[in-house]
């Protein structure tokens, strides 16, 4: 899987998203596949899609969440440690993406 290349997708939470690259990958609990980009409608609001899948498939149980991070453009993966994946905002601001606690928070 690993790193993929820009992709135009529609529809996430009633947003059109505009895709900068992806990231799937696997932390032996579950796999994760991480999309990051932007609104089509509000170039300045960044967003990130996290699809995890259980890695012991019962009924192929998957759950989604989003986040969006208004005010530092679009979000570019820039590298990945799960549970941590790094990104970075058009305006430089660099992100942290806690794939276990949900969460987005500015690097410091």
């Amino acid at each position: 899987m690993g790193l993929q290349s820009h992709a135009q997708v529609d529809g996430l939470e009633g947003h059109f998203l505009d895709y900068t690259n992806a990231f799937g990958g696997n932390d032996g609990d579950g796999y994760y596949f991480v999309v990051a980009g932007a609104d089509l409608d509000s170039a300045s609001e960044g967003w990130v899609s996290i699809t995890r899948r259980n890695a012991i498939v019962d009924d192929g149980h998957a759950t989604s969440f989003a986040i969006a991070e208004p005010g530092h453009g679009r979000l570019t993966i820039v590298s990945a440690a799960l549970p941590l994946i790094t990104l970075r905002a058009a305006d430089g601001t660099p992100f942290t993406l806690d794939l276990r606690a949900h969460t987005l928070k500015a690097a410091r």
